[in-house]
């Protein structure tokens, strides 16, 4: 056997929103500049003694927007994107500050904690080397957060105007689960009663129930017809998403989608 050189390059960096942060040295989550991809400012809950940020596209109603230098409305087409090379000067510019209450006061403005040792790699370029994951982002994520407004438990909010009535909800959950004698193994996991048993959904199992059974059961359930029309207009994106095979074509159109979708939700 001959002995030779191997050289590994790391490319990308995956995992759920907090890990990946602690990686690349992200402020990350419910920070005032919570995203690694773009430099979109979060706001406060006016009146709330929370500290998390929210990044919605309007704010023109929020108390900040009057603030000199605030942004009203964001353009899902053009947020202010982070690059690698700009992300870099920021994190050097954090580690260098002259004293500790600088330091932290760039990492509030930035969002950024120092330089990730990761930056030390040639292949790894911020942020195309750390992306969003699909399973932590839709499926453990977006999707949890949609199930629990309908339900109406999702945080202090008024859902009165979607919110599905907790015996319908008990229905819907009925349906599922006896639905796991129906459906063929090869299609995945068997889906339990998810409304008397939360904690048995997994990613795989939130995944199946939005692309197959939700558009289902979901139908005729909300108290205006608006409601499904919105999330139906998203499950079609979702399948792209997880294609063996999708053209530039179908590229665009999921980002095009995905920015109508979050807009139509904003209003």
């Amino acid at each position: 056997m001959k002995a030779f050189i191997l050289q590994a390059h790391l490319l990308d960096v995956c995992g759920d929103m907090p890990a990946v942060a602690k990686l690349t040295r992200m402020k990350g989550p419910v920070a005032k500049k919570p995203c690694r991809r773009c430099n979109i400012i979060g706001i406060r809950v006016p009146g709330s003694r929370s500290t998390a940020h929210y990044c919605p596209l309007h704010r023109s109603n929020h108390p900040d927007s009057r603030l000199a230098g605030s942004i009203a409305v964001y353009a899902a087409n053009s947020l202010p994107t982070r690059t690698h090379d700009s992300t870099v000067e920021q994190a050097r510019a954090v580690d260098a500050a002259p004293s500790n209450a600088e330091s932290l006061q760039l990492a509030t403005e930035y969002g950024i904690n120092g330089e990730s040792s990761l930056c030390r790699l040639s292949s790894f370029k911020h942020p195309a080397s750390d992306p969003h994951d699909l399973m932590h982002l839709v499926w453990e994520n977006l999707i949890k957060n949609l199930v629990a407004m309908w339900q109406g438990s999702w945080k202090s909010l008024d859902h009165s105007a979607y919110a599905i009535s907790q015996r319908e909800w008990e229905k819907i959950g009925k349906l599922v689960g006896s639905s796991r004698k129906l459906i063929p193994g090869c299609f995945g996991a068997a889906l339990p009663d998810f409304v008397a048993r939360p904690s048995e959904m997994t990613a795989e199992k939130w995944s199946f129930f939005t692309l197959f059974i939700a558009p289902i059961v979901l139908h005729d359930a909300f108290p205006h017809r608006r409601y499904y029309d919105h999330f139906m207009r998203l499950v079609p994106i979702l399948h792209l998403l997880i294609s063996f095979e999708i053209t530039t074509e179908q590229i665009g159109e999921v980002e095009r989608g995905l920015r109508q979708w979050v807009e139509d939700y904003e209003r």
